[in-house]
């Protein structure tokens, strides 16, 4: 039993010599659109812009590889501009308006990577993203007697999937202000691996999100030499 206890301990010790843990907080800018896997004429697509938003843990060994994990809030969607095919009659000076689709989705990010450096860093991570859509809004146009009178939002969007799974690549560079304390930036590129249908009678097309991430952060870090 205590030769047991013995192998434990060691076994522990040798895991945890050079080891780092950090917890991070992060935000930045999503760029978003849909790419259309059955290369139907889907509008004259435009990306939108939305925050993004987490807190992670990074688990580091060897002062290169790591694995890390968190929760994350994205706002994603796309937009494109009025067609107006009904005719509607604008007011003077009113500009032909952007209808925007929205999805709100909350994730539990989670991947591994390898950074280089030492006081600076660059790093390359990869992953997957289960995420959870609280919300999705679509843009529609107030019209009476012919006339357009604002935008509307239509929050009931039952057909679209609760769940997405995501492919998160990130690539960039941190800096260490002092032995705990990093700031860092980086990029990342998403694309969903389930595909969703944007109206209620479009059953035959295959969208998915995908969008860049332009990302800020600082981490404390913990390390157990």
């Amino acid at each position: 039993m205590k030769r047991l206890i013995l192998i434990v301990l060691s076994s522990i010790s040798l895991i945890v010599n050079g080891q780092e843990h950090s917890i991070g907080l992060e935000g930045g800018i999503n760029s978003s659109n849909i790419i259309n896997l059955d290369d139907y004429y889907y509008w004259d697509l435009v990306n939108k812009n939305g925050p993004t938003i987490g807190i992670n843990y990074e688990h580091k060994w060897n002062n290169h590889f790591f694995i890390k994990a968190g929760i994350q809030y994205n706002e994603i969607g796309f937009k494109y501009k009025y067609e107006n095919i009904l005719n509607v009659s604008f007011p003077p000076g009113t500009e032909i308006p952007w209808i925007n689709h929205t999805y709100h989705y909350i994730g539990l990010p989670f991947g591994c990577g390898l950074s280089l450096g030492l006081k600076f860093q660059g790093f390359f991570s990869i992953g997957l993203l289960p995420s959870l859509r609280l919300k999705a809004t679509t843009d529609y146009l107030s019209i009476s007697d012919g006339v357009y009178r604002g935008i509307l939002q239509d929050d009931s969007r039952y057909y679209n999937p609760k769940i997405d799974l995501g492919v998160p690549i990130n690539i960039g560079c941190g800096y260490y202000l002092s032995t705990n304390m990093q700031v860092y930036t980086s990029v990342r590129y998403q694309i969903s691996l389930l595909s969703f249908r944007e109206l209620d009678d479009s059953e035959a097309m295959n969208l998915r999100h995908h969008f860049f991430s332009f990302v800020f952060g600082i981490k404390y870090s913990i390390k157990k030499n």
